[in-house]
């Protein structure tokens, strides 16, 4: 027997901590494993739910995409959403909010043209940024300048957002603009 082996046999305690070790990184794999199959799996059910509103709706646009908005904002966890064109000066909500937790301002917001507040979330994206997230809304501009954001933000007691700009080559469309209750952290 080598002297390596003897000294291991030696100190039995040595030996524990080292399977302990390895255990726990063994475990750890098995949950990291776990979350990303769990995901995986809301991914799959999701997008076979959508795929059962876009062959049951007979060419109704509006339903399917209503749909598509619902599962996207149930996929992130986000609590409010909506779609929004730009017309080159305004952003306008295309279609109803989604996800409503609070009933407000948001009916009449989202049917007003929307002005970007300047170095506002809007303003950014109309400026060439393609994806914003912001931890905290109350830290923005628009939070600070706009009366009507700020009360869309303190009546739903939103916390974080999400901006992700629609293009066409380099002309901006639109945004999909998603609002979360909690504090998240995105990424792209």
């Amino acid at each position: 027997m080598s002297s390596t082996s003897g000294s291991m046999l030696d100190d039995p305690q040595q030996i524990i901590a080292d399977l302990e070790r390895r255990l726990a990184k063994r475990t750890a794999e098995r949950d990291a494993l776990r979350c990303e199959l769990a995901a995986a799996a809301k991914q799959q059910t999701v997008s076979a739910e959508m795929l059962q509103v876009i062959s049951s709706s007979a060419g109704d646009l509006g339903r399917v995409f209503g749909a598509v908005f619902e599962k996207t904002l149930r996929l992130c966890g986000a609590d409010l959403g909506n779609l929004l064109t730009y017309d080159g000066e305004c952003f306008k909500a295309a279609v109803g909010v989604y996800g409503v937790t609070w009933i407000g301002p948001e009916r009449e917001l989202s049917r007003a043209p929307i002005r970007p507040v300047a170095g506002g979330l809007l303003d950014r994206l109309v400026g060439g940024e393609h994806f914003i997230h912001t931890e905290d809304v109350r830290t923005e501009p628009s939070y600070q300048r706009n009366p009507e954001f700020r009360e869309l933000v303190d009546g739903g007691g939103y916390q974080s957002m999400a901006h992700v700009a629609l293009r066409k080559e380099s002309q901006l469309l639109g945004a999909i603009v998603i609002f979360f209750t909690e504090r998240t952290r995105l990424t792209k």
